[in-house]
């Protein structure tokens, strides 16, 4: 699964999406890229309350808890608004202060403050006393994108409808994570579906839910804006 894919996920379930980013090792590896921490100001997470648990065992894990395996859990906090996806550098050290283990984590979370769901698992030479982490700038999307109703609505029951949107990409490419809101025009005036999460590809196909009756609906509306914001409905489109 590719990592929009994942962030899909993610922001289905408004959960944190921690991926670790792995390279190989051995004399033909592929160097680590060079890490570069978010400067003042920068728009980044803030971690915290790292907690380190050795030796540890992976959820799902069959053979128990591994001595080259540390656990990590911990909190991130936006350092201002969305950051967007960032690398999260995540160091650990012996009682010694000497580092027994790194790796590198994308993050992504919708959600201001969150605690990692789970720990992730962290390779590791010797026992670890001690973690710390810290984030590159986040890169959040550009542009915002543009909602276009495909086919009528679809009746869901006898006060919701779905129908099927076309998302396009801004001319200055991937928009990231927007914030949208779908507005009905019905024959009894205008109602507006709950806000919604936007993170697609350009031209993909998904469902919106409205909260009125299908028959009822005589267009739709749709604005989208970058995730964090707040949204009101001004961007037209006919789903007549």
């Amino acid at each position: 699964m590719d990592t929009r894919a994942l962030r899909r996920l993610a922001i289905a379930s408004s959960a944190l999406l921690a991926t670790a980013v792995g390279y190989a090792v051995g004399a033909a590896a592929t160097p680590r890229p060079e890490f570069v921490p978010a400067g003042p100001g920068e728009a980044t997470y803030e971690v915290s309350s790292v907690q380190v648990e050795y030796p540890f065992e992976p959820q799902g894990g069959d053979a128990g808890s591994s001595e080259t395996l540390a656990g990590v859990s911990f909190t991130i906090s936006w350092s201002a608004g969305y950051p967007g996806p960032a690398v999260c550098r995540f160091q650990l050290f012996d009682e010694n202060s000497e580092e027994v283990g790194s790796q590198d984590v994308e993050i992504d979370s919708l959600t201001p403050s969150l605690s990692a769901p789970a720990p992730i698992a962290i390779p590791v030479s010797s026992p670890p006393a001690s973690g710390r982490a810290e984030c590159s700038a986040g890169a959040p999307g550009v542009g915002v994108y543009t909602l276009s109703a495909v086919g009528s609505p679809t009746e869901v029951d006898a006060s919701s409808a779905t129908i099927l949107v076309r998302a396009q990409w801004s001319e200055k490419g991937d928009p990231g994570t927007n914030s949208c809101i779908g507005v009905a025009e019905t024959t009894q005036g205008e109602t507006s579906s709950d806000p919604f999460t936007v993170d697609v590809g350009d031209g993909d196909v998904f469902p919106v839910e409205l909260p009125v009756p299908a028959g009822s609906i005589l267009g739709v509306t749709f604005k989208c804006i970058p995730f964090g914001e707040s949204v009101q409905a001004t961007q037209g489109v006919d789903a007549r």
